[in-house]
């Protein structure tokens, strides 16, 4: 492959008489197909104030959550069930994650144990609009719901590729039984050409809601 450039001299015909440079390109490769994944990431919960933390709506009246942090390794050593290292929820809590693609993005996709069985689309890219289309679920009449955060400090779609903040609450009263132990919370995106991140999982113990 090469490229001709023509000089504009006073005089000369540019593209015809004036002067040119050539330049050759060997062993050029043109990745035409997108085969890159996009990449998925649940942070986990916090607390940071009163106005800022992992609680539906940041209220102590919606929610309980005991950070892994707090859990102390005399008490909490175990490998799974209600005494290791996973958080301790209840009542109505918050996740929130990022997902990014270097082209762009165009489905958001989650499961957490006991609300719904399989992978279920949260989220998909409208690109007539460069919005975001929401799923219809709400908390009252279904236990979750989700908003897709665009115009945050973290959120782009530009040359550098398309990267959003996400926020998916759920009513963990709606899992059945009193307790619900080492239950997965997964998410995953796609891309424009369907390739889909690697799940990224966070797992929580449901437990009796506690109400102070």
């Amino acid at each position: 492959m090469s490229f001709t450039f023509w000089d504009q001299t006073e005089g000369l015909v540019q593209g015809e008489t004036s002067q040119t440079a050539v330049i050759a390109i060997n062993d050029l490769n043109l990745d035409l197909t997108d085969g890159n994944k996009p990449e998925s990431k649940i942070l986990p919960f916090y607390w940071k104030n009163k106005n800022d933390n992992s609680l539906y709506e940041n209220s102590k009246n919606n929610g309980h959550i005991e950070l892994e942090n707090d859990l102390t390794d005399d008490i909490f050593k175990d490998s799974s069930g209600l005494y290791d290292k996973d958080p301790k929820v209840s009542g109505k809590i918050t996740f929130r994650g990022k997902a990014f693609d270097d082209v762009r993005l165009s489905s958001l996709w989650m499961q957490f144990e006991g609300i719904n069985d399989n992978l279920e689309c949260v989220a998909e890219f409208d690109t007539q609009t460069s919005t975001w289309n929401l799923s219809s679920k709400t908390m009252d009449a279904d236990g979750w719901e989700v908003k897709v955060l665009t115009d945050s400090e973290n959120a782009f779609f530009n040359q550098s590729g398309h990267q959003v903040e996400w926020i998916l609450s759920v009513d963990t009263e709606k899992i059945s039984g009193s307790a619900a132990l080492d239950k997965k919370f997964i998410f995953v995106s796609k891309d424009h050409n369907s390739n889909e991140s690697v799940n990224d999982e966070y797992k929580a113990d449901v437990v009796p809601y506690i109400a102070s």
